[in-house]
């Protein structure tokens, strides 16, 4: 059933009176007008939300302040295990470095020379007279030429005599072809005891290696000198003299 013009007319101007009304006096449009876009926001949110697997939910990194701070406390306990590691490797290495100067110390201390205490003087004087006992024997069994010994005898007794300046008296001379004895005695009573460095110092051949043996009886001194000929040497010595 159509309406007149006049309805029409009517009916125009109602619709138009009611939209110059505001919206919160229809509230039935106004709800209609607030549902549409939140309906059309649901919508979107779940297709974008139906796209993503959970697969792909589960396997994506979290993003967020949390994974943020995360990352650094990983960094700092992986230092404190590189740095804990470092500590056990030093410590090893020291121990392994102390092992081996300890070894060292003690193969140094089996092979170095034990430390001897001070010469025993019995000891000294036994051995002094096996030494001059050996020369006098040496010289009693020389077979060398008898002229040259009594060359080198009077020799010595030059030397002797030159150098004690008559405070002792030579009263025996023998050489061998290596070595001499000779004795002197003096009176320490006249003149007081001959000093053995004098003999040293001023007879060339007892400067260059000798032996001293001493007698006393009473005042009388007795000095037994053994000394090697010019270039020779002791017998058993492999040093060589002076002039050789």
């Amino acid at each position: 059933m159509r309406g007149g013009p006049d309805d029409l007319k009517g009916g125009v101007l109602m619709k138009a009176s009611e939209l110059k009304q505001p919206v919160l006096q229809r509230p039935g449009r106004a709800l209609l007008l607030l549902a549409v876009p939140c309906l059309v926001l649901t919508g979107w949110i779940a297709r974008n939300s139906s796209k993503e697997t959970p697969a792909a939910r589960s396997s994506s990194p979290a993003v967020g302040p949390r994974s943020e701070a995360t990352a650094p406390d990983e960094e700092l306990e992986q230092l404190k295990r590189s740095v804990s590691a470092l500590q056990q490797k030093a410590v090893s290495l020291e121990g392994a470095v102390l092992d081996a100067r300890r070894a060292a110390l003690a193969a140094s201390a089996q092979s170095a020379p034990q430390p001897q205490g001070p010469p025993d003087p019995k000891v000294d004087e036994e051995m002094h007279r096996e030494r001059l006992a050996d020369l006098d024997v040496a010289l009693a069994t020389d077979t060398g030429d008898a002229r040259d010994r009594q060359v080198a005898a009077r020799t010595f007794q030059g030397q002797l005599e030159t150098a004690t300046e008559g405070r002792a008296r030579v009263v025996d001379v023998s050489c061998g072809t290596e070595f001499c004895k000779a004795k002197l005695e003096e009176d320490t009573k006249v003149a007081g005891e001959l000093d053995t460095n004098v003999l040293v110092d001023k007879a060339p051949w007892v400067k260059a290696e000798a032996f001293f043996d001493y007698e006393w009886e009473g005042t009388l001194k007795r000095t037994i000198v053994y000394a090697v000929r010019e270039g020779r040497r002791f017998p058993g010595s492999t040093a060589p003299t002076e002039g050789q």
